[in-house]
This record gives structure tokens, sequence and C-alpha cells, in this order.
């Protein structure tokens, strides 16, 4: 499992580099954004851990689904927000808040899929 979770991380933030690089290129970057996900699959573990929502083998599909969702904030950050708010490292947080939002959302609201 832990070696799962790395691979989703570290798969996210090869395809969020992209983006970090161009940022990176506008003096826009903060260090983590590449990780954007990370706070929420970190946060998805943790409600995992403590036993919130369905717990089935094949709920993994949650956390797949964080992975390729933090994605898209990324992009949406270095291509528009970062023109529409100045602040970038608020901007950054705020986007992770919302991917923690989105995970314990899925923990909590994801019906009980079969194996």
């Amino acid at each position: 499992m832990f070696l799962f979770l790395t691979e989703l991380l570290a798969g996210s933030a090869i395809l969020n580099l992209p983006a970090w690089l161009v940022a990176r290129r506008r003096q826009e970057a903060t260090w983590w954004l590449p990780f954007l996900g990370a706070p929420a699959i970190l946060a998805w573990v943790a409600l995992l851990a403590l036993g919130v929502g369905p717990q089935s083998l094949s709920n993994i599909v949650e956390v797949m689904a964080l992975a390729v969702l933090s994605i898209v904030p990324c992009y949406a950050q270095v291509f528009y927000l970062n023109r529409r708010f100045p602040n970038v490292r608020r901007t950054s947080a705020c986007l992770a808040l919302l991917l923690i939002a989105a995970a314990i959302l899925l923990r909590l609201f994801m019906p009980l899929l079969p194996e």
C-alpha cells in the first residue's frame, strides 16, 4: 500500500512538472506545486485509518481519483489563477484545502464498492 501511494504521488507530481516549469519561468511557482495533491492523499489515508466511510479494497479508486484530480488545479493555477490572484502561495494553499475537502467528501459519500 505504501508503494502504491508513493507511485500515485510521484505520478501526479511528474504530470504536474510541465506546469511547474512554466510557473517557475514566470517566477510564480511554489516549491510544492507539483505535490499539490499530496495533502489530499494523506488526508484520505488518515480518514481510511480512522475508519471513516466504507472499508473495502475497491474503494482504492477514491485515492486514484484524487491523484488525477490534483492535476487539474495545478494547471488551472499556473495558466489562470496566478493571473487573477497575485498571491501564489495563498492560491496554492486554497487549492490544497479544496482537494482535502474533496478527499473528505469522497470518504463520506462514496458507496461501498464490491470487490
